[in-house]
């Protein structure tokens, strides 16, 4: 009766699964019960209802069968075989008068008999077996495979004028939230949290570029030629690469970075030897920071006067190429920035110094990361108390903060004859309360009652900003003092005040580039009052007796190469402190690797400079634009020059200064103009 139900089913197409043996429809590819492989082959219905006996093979291990529960395994042969006939055993479903047929066994009753295997089935689950194994194989091949592209494309250095699509990169002013954060290896731009792009260029990539000329603010007419050119840069094409650097020059003729990127090309092609600095800038992009564009303006005016100087003589030094790198707006960026030039001094041993950060803050950042690859960072611009001594490879050409405010308090109090003052000041800047504390300490040391203070919030809009200014106001002052660390605050507290107010701003020379602005970009310019470590007119006022430095003639030169901009000189003929300041460090740079190469002729190291730099004091002393610059114990300046400046309806004016303007000088006291 089993064997005619059985070939009924056979008969309309039914398989049996090869794991479970539960029968399936014909049309189904696996089993319906436990997901098997299923055989339609009829041999299996056979096999399993023709009698066999087993023979015991012993194994030392398990079989691949999981299916089999002893230490052997059993291989099924058919009834009546003549193959070890010693070993046949009666199966115990067997009649009678099968007894007969076979010969009893030495060996003990089987077990259960196993589950019948088509030799069909054990060649189809071998190949599953490798199959599997295969695919397992592809698939893991195909995981790293994907997470190699991933990880290129995130390592991909970012394209300054780019699209972002999944297989280019972020524009520089993309606000898209991109994986983060992203490092290049060594030369190469990425986006930070705020999609700001930041970064280090050797010219393959446009740092400072807006193309949208509607952005007034950010807008550089020659972007798109920048662009170009880093692209071709980075394909090879030189040639193509600085003609269009000399294009974007035409177009925006007072852009450092352009300038910058042609010299190195010079310096390249020259195949002759070379050092290179950084140059470790902020050059933000909302709001502008004018100050890294002026950096970047001395520092290229002394890479060209010194590389020129090197062209056309046979003293034997080194040519200077400089790399940009990019920070941005947040502060903590400067951490980021700073790893990736080590990564590029790592593999480009000609990095042996950093010109850099022009804030303070960033520069605290930074220290003990350059201390630590003994790499020296030079200083043109932070002023903040707390960097003094504060490493063995951090120098700065400025005065520190307290001497400047100090200065500003003595001619505030004894030439203008300020009494009451109120201070208004940015809460969360380290920088603006020490700059209110040493102004304060010294007004009060001068005879005068310690002011109240307004904290305001970085960034207010103009709404807040005049509440404070009324604030402000209310309590009469002759003066406020003002300390801030973003341009758009400062002017929009400059727009509050009313114009039937007397009161002067008392601030600092980081808001020299709103005094220089052109007429009418912000207001109440006229009130400011403040201590800089440099005025282009000092030379005329101090040392009227000395000739015009080339300094000044080689910067209108090459900013205004046309002669097209006379009404608005700031920029392009007139450089301010921060241009004067940069141009006078690469200068102390240029002496200390020129002390370096007495000693170490083949290679320079950051070690050998940071020596180099600690011999420039006395009659090693840089004679700069802004004054001599002597390196005392602390490697701040020994008696560097301050002045006072004022501004009036005919632009500022000088009207105080100290300390020691030329080498040897001996009288660097305070004088009044």
């Amino acid at each position: 009766m089993m064997m005619l139900q059985d070939e009924k089913m056979s008969k309309q197409g039914t398989q049996i699964c090869t794991v479970c043996w539960t029968s399936n429809p014909s049309s189904r590819g696996t089993c319906l019960k436990c997901g098997g492989l299923l055989e339609p082959d009829d041999d299996i219905l056979k096999a399993k209802l023709t009698p066999s006996t087993t023979k015991i093979v012993s194994a030392p291990f398990l079989p691949v069968d999981d299916l089999e529960s002893d230490h052997s395994f059993n291989e099924t042969t058919p009834a009546h075989s003549d193959e070890h006939p010693s070993s046949t055993v009666k199966d115990s479903g067997s009649s009678s008068s099968d007894q007969g047929a076979l010969r009893s066994s030495p060996l003990p009753p089987p077990g259960p008999q196993p589950r019948y295997r088509n030799p069909r089935w054990n060649a189809l689950r071998s190949i599953n077996e490798r199959r599997t194994l295969m695919l397992m194989i592809i698939g893991g091949l195909l995981v790293t495979i994907l997470l190699f592209v991933t990880v290129s494309q995130l390592l991909q250095p970012v394209s300054s004028n780019s699209q972002l699509t999944p297989t280019s990169n972020p524009t520089a002013t993309s606000n898209t939230a991109l994986p983060y954060p992203i490092y290049p290896q060594a030369i190469g731009v990425y986006p930070d949290e705020d999609g700001e792009n930041i970064g280090l260029s050797d010219g393959s990539y446009a740092l400072d570029v807006e193309k949208d000329k509607q952005d007034i603010e950010k807008y550089r007419p020659g972007s798109n030629y920048k662009i170009q050119a880093s692209e071709a840069l980075r394909k090879g094409d030189t040639g193509r690469a600085t003609a269009l650097w000399s294009q974007a020059r035409n177009e925006d003729s007072n852009d450092a970075e352009t300038l910058i990127y042609l010299e190195d090309q010079r310096v390249l092609a020259s195949g002759k030897p070379y050092v290179t600095i950084v140059i470790g800038s902020v050059l933000a992009d909302k709001p502008v920071d004018y100050s890294s564009r002026d950096q970047l303006q001395g520092a290229y005016i002394a890479q060209l006067e010194h590389n020129e100087e090197v062209r056309t003589s046979s003293s034997g030094d080194l040519l200077l190429r400089l790399l940009i790198a990019k920070s941005g707006n947040t502060t903590i960026n400067s951490v980021k920035v700073t790893n990736q030039i080590l990564e590029a001094a790592h593999s480009d041993k000609t990095i042996v110094g950093v010109l850099g950060w022009t804030k303070t803050t960033n520069s605290l950042n930074v220290l003990p990361i350059f201390a630590q690859a003994h790499i020296p960072m030079l200083s043109s611009s932070a002023l903040g108390d707390d960097l003094t001594g504060r490493s063995p490879y951090f120098f700065r050409i400025v005065p520190r903060n307290k001497e400047l405010e100090s200065a500003l308090a003595k001619y505030t109090a004894s030439k203008l004859k300020f009494q009451k003052l109120v201070v208004v000041y940015e809460g969360q800047d380290p920088f603006s309360q020490n700059e209110v504390d040493d102004f304060t300490q010294q007004f009060v040391a001068d005879g005068h009652d310690n002011p109240p203070r307004l904290p305001y919030q970085r960034l207010s809009s103009p709404e807040k900003m005049k509440d404070i200014v009324n604030s402000a106001l209310q309590t009469k002052p002759d003066a406020i003092l003002l300390a801030g660390s973003r341009s758009t605050d400062i002017g929009n507290f400059l727009a509050a005040i009313p114009a039937d107010s007397n009161v002067k701003i008392l601030t600092d020379s980081a808001e020299y580039p709103l005094a220089d602005a052109p007429p009418g970009d912000f207001k109440n310019t006229s009130r400011l009052i403040f201590a800089s470590p440099a005025f282009p007119d000092e030379w005329k006022v101090i040392k009227p007796s000395e000739h015009e430095q080339p300094f000044f003639i080689e910067y209108k030169t090459a900013f205004d190469p046309y002669n097209q901009h006379g009404s608005t000189p700031y920029g392009y003929q007139r450089p301010d402190t921060a241009v004067m300041q940069a141009y006078d460090a690469i200068l102390v740079l240029v002496k200390g690797l020129r002390i370096a190469r007495t000693t170490h002729n083949e290679s320079l190291t950051g070690d050998d400079l940071q020596q180099a730099l600690l011999k420039i004091k006395g009659p090693q002393a840089v004679q700069g634009v802004a004054g001599q610059i002597s390196f005392g114990a602390d490697h701040d300046p020994v008696n560097k020059e301050i002045v006072v400046l004022q501004a009036e309806d005919k632009g500022l004016q000088l009207k105080y200064y100290q300390g020691c303007f030329l080498i040897g000088d001996t009288d660097c006291g305070g004088h009044f103009v």
